[in-house]
């Protein structure tokens, strides 16, 4: 199954699986730089921040995802297809759904993760030990922010000065949330309409035509 995207969308699909195979791998560096740029953040707070959240303790790498990632990656390298005379849509890329599944999921953590729902870091990770210790820090983190709503503030400053608490994050079509967040969520509807055929609009947040899909239907922008 194809789809086609603009320079735009492929570069930053390459980009945000690159930043997740290090997120799957429990390393925080990549995804913590991520956020930090994306939102005027100096070096020493991104540095502290990502501190912060290894030391919660909570999570462990989680290897299929990992690996999927990687098959993913060496997929679209061997599969990607330069459109040569199209004004709009630069590359052609064929998958099989379940590679397109781990795009969008990919897509989708990293799309939250800069909305600042950091809750979503242990929805995905694995959890670090079964002990009463591990998972009870895993249960305060997920669910109360405890020792990771300092480094959510740390990146994303702007949610703290609005005070909206550990459940509060931008929506998406908030103008102060990080443009590639938006992108991001136009580029994994789109693939999850290809793969599934269901939910075919998809509120416009970025003024990227929408990834064109293989065959007659094509989502549609509201």
């Amino acid at each position: 199954m194809y789809i086609d995207f603009t320079n735009k969308q492929y570069c930053l699909i390459l980009h945000i699986l690159a930043v997740m195979k290090s997120f799957y791998n429990n390393d925080f560096h990549s995804i913590c730089k991520e956020v930090g740029k994306a939102y005027g953040v100096d070096e020493d707070s991104i540095m502290k921040a990502c501190a912060t959240l290894t030391a919660v303790n909570a999570t462990a790498p989680i290897k299929k995802a990992y690996d999927n990632i990687s098959n993913v990656l060496a997929a679209i390298a061997n599969n990607a297809e330069e459109l040569n005379g199209d004004d709009t849509y630069k590359y052609r890329v064929d998958l099989d759904a379940p590679c397109w599944n781990a795009v969008a999921d990919a897509l989708d953590v990293y799309s939250r993760i800069l909305m600042g729902q950091f809750g979503i870091i242990y929805e995905t990770l694995d959890i670090s030990g079964d002990d009463k210790h591990h998972l009870q820090a895993y249960h305060d983190a997920r669910w109360s922010g405890v020792g990771v709503i300092e480094a959510r503030d740390l990146l994303i400053p702007q949610l703290k000065k609005m005070r909206v608490g550990w459940n509060g994050n931008f929506g998406i079509s908030n103008s102060e949330l990080a443009y590639n967040s938006k992108l991001s969520y136009e580029v994994l509807k789109a693939i999850r309409f290809a793969t599934e055929k269901r939910d075919g609009s998809v509120l416009k947040v970025t003024d990227e035509p929408l990834p064109r899909v293989e065959g007659e239907w094509q989502i549609t922008a509201l």
